[in-house]
């Protein structure tokens, strides 16, 4: 990584890397897109009849299969919604109960998830005939629930994996795997020491081999070996004695989706977090159509742009759409910055891709080039805007040994001074006093907006127009506010409503659990009296 944003932060910057991480491969067989080229297939395959009894046929021999391979080979068979699961945790699911000790060097099935999902199926429909003299059958591509196998497993060079398979014609199937878990695996085999959080490394013991590594980017043609490999293994059509698969139910494999991450690991979290703030207060502007479309090398199309902020897992993500393609930035784990460029359409600005599996390493030297050109984007943030900040929270005494107090974003009335502070009007034309009292939701005192505007231009935020009476926000006191109203709106407020809604939750267990505890000791006195009076 050779960009100005990692020259400007060097100091700071413990490791860099680059490398794929999530990778999605669809399988067709191909030419089953048309219905009349599935009625062909079905008769040379031998088929007769056209029915929806064929069709099932197929069906219940893949799933004899799938379930002869796993009860030969103990691999547990799971209805996934039997056990409360939901859409996007079946991979925690699985990491979490059947991948604790990875099983390095063999290949080896986990488990099998099963689950219903609409998917486009085959289905057969019978109809009469104008003339009325019989009945013919029509076959139809649709939509409907299908069974799906989510078969987990780990691969020896692909690592941890996931095989989807369609239990019903055309039988689309979908495979899942991570660059992050392939370069694990290559550690390994090299005998190269590491440290990893969640599917990111930050801490190794070559550096220099691990960059060399990681800077080789696996081939589609690669990886699809191994999809074959398995997919001799699991599709396949049970006969009674044996199972096997004629060659026109092989699938070709194309690129669904491929995501490349640029990974600076940082020093200290604290330094990390202080210019994760203000880059995401400073930069938005990125999402803006000519910039984005800068970063993706496209011509100006302002209806294909968005951008939008949220979280995940409790981590703040600013995400910048072209079409159906994205790049992102967070902060992973506290310790690491990630740039990510996720391509799903190979209509790419500047450069037109297929989805064949080989063009794999295309679409990496591509995401590359749009990571690297969002880097030097991110290198337009001042480092010495947010390297001092700490004087900030502290009061101040002037000359005359008045103590100012520091901002504080505990009080209401200082969030919404902020707030207008960073109206468009303000922020250009500038402001005085008078000018905000319109503003405010309650009619407040001239003294008491004067008290806090002298907290933030004690402190550089806030200064005076040359040769005017207006005020003005200087560009630190924009980063400092935006940065404070983001991390109070997206971060502060969410969690402390989440862990109060917790406490009230718990207080109101623990009221019911007081509730019956009492009602078992009144019908326990109760009884005691009874048996008093019995005696009597």
């Amino acid at each position: 990584m050779n960009n100005t944003f990692y020259k400007q932060y060097k100091e700071h910057i413990a490791l860099t890397y680059n490398c794929f991480d999530r990778l999605v491969f669809n399988g067709y067989i191909l030419g089953t897109y048309k219905d009349s080229n599935i009625v062909q297939l079905l008769k040379n395959l031998n088929f007769s009849k056209l029915t929806n009894g064929v069709v099932r046929c197929l069906t219940d021999q893949l799933n004899a299969h799938i379930k002869q391979y796993a009860i030969h080979n103990n691999i547990p068979v799971i209805w996934w919604d039997s056990i409360g699961g939901t859409n996007g945790d079946k991979k925690q699911y699985v990491l979490d109960n059947y991948y604790k000790k990875q099983p390095i060097g063999i290949d080896k099935v986990l488990c099998i998830l099963t689950t219903k999902e609409f998917v486009k199926s085959a289905t057969v429909r019978e109809f009469d005939r104008k003339e009325g003299t019989g009945k013919y059958n029509r076959l139809y591509i649709t939509e409907k629930p299908i069974k799906q196998y989510y078969i987990y497993l780990h691969d020896k060079h692909l690592g941890f994996c996931c095989l989807k398979i369609s239990s019903y014609l055309p039988f689309p199937s979908r495979f899942f795997c991570n660059g992050h878990y392939i370069l694990q695996q290559q550690l390994e085999k090299e005998g190269i020491s590491y440290k990893m959080h969640d599917n990111s490394f930050i801490q190794v013991s070559d550096e220099d081999r691990f960059k060399k590594i990681a800077s080789l980017l696996p081939e589609g043609d690669w990886i699809v070996e191994h999809i074959e490999k398995w997919m001799g293994k699991l599709f396949k059509f049970h006969k009674g004695h044996r199972s096997t698969c004629s060659k026109l139910l092989s699938h070709s494999w194309f690129i669904g989706q491929t995501e490349l991450c640029s990974n600076i690991i940082f020093k200290s979290p604290r330094y990390l977090d202080s210019l994760f703030s203000h880059l995401l207060a400073e930069q938005h502007v990125i999402g803006y159509p000519d910039n984005l479309h800068t970063i993706f090398d496209a011509k100006r199309v302002y209806k294909q742009t968005s951008t939008r902020l949220y979280r995940v897992k409790k981590q703040a993500t600013i995400k910048h759409w072209h079409r159906s393609n994205s790049i992102k930035m967070y902060n992973k784990g506290g310790w690491l910055l990630r740039v990510e460029t996720t391509i799903n359409s190979p209509d790419l600005p500047g450069r037109k891709l297929r989805k064949a599996a080989w063009n794999l390493q295309a679409y990496g030297w591509y995401s590359h080039g749009c990571n690297n050109r969002y880097f030097e984007a991110l290198s337009g943030t001042d480092p010495c805007i947010f390297e001092d900040v700490q004087h900030l929270d502290k009061p101040v005494i002037k000359e005359n040994g008045k103590r100012i107090a520091a901002p504080d974003l505990r009080n209401q009335f200082q969030v919404e001074l902020i707030r207008i502070l960073l109206r468009p009007k303000y922020l250009t034309f500038g402001f005085k006093t008078k000018d905000l009292l319109v503003d405010f939701n309650k009619n407040p005192k001239t003294a008491k907006i004067r008290y806090e505007l002298s907290k933030l231009i004690e402190r550089g935020l806030v200064k005076k127009m040359d040769r005017s009476n207006y005020y003005i926000v200087t560009k630190k006191g924009w980063v400092w506010m935006w940065s404070c109203l983001f991390q109070k709106d997206y971060f502060v407020n969410p969690l402390l409503s989440i862990s109060f809604k917790q406490e009230l939750q718990q207080i109101a267990n623990q009221r019911k659990k007081s509730t019956t505890r009492i009602r078992q000791l009144n019908t326990l006195l109760s009884q005691i009296y009874q048996d008093i009076r019995l005696v009597a």
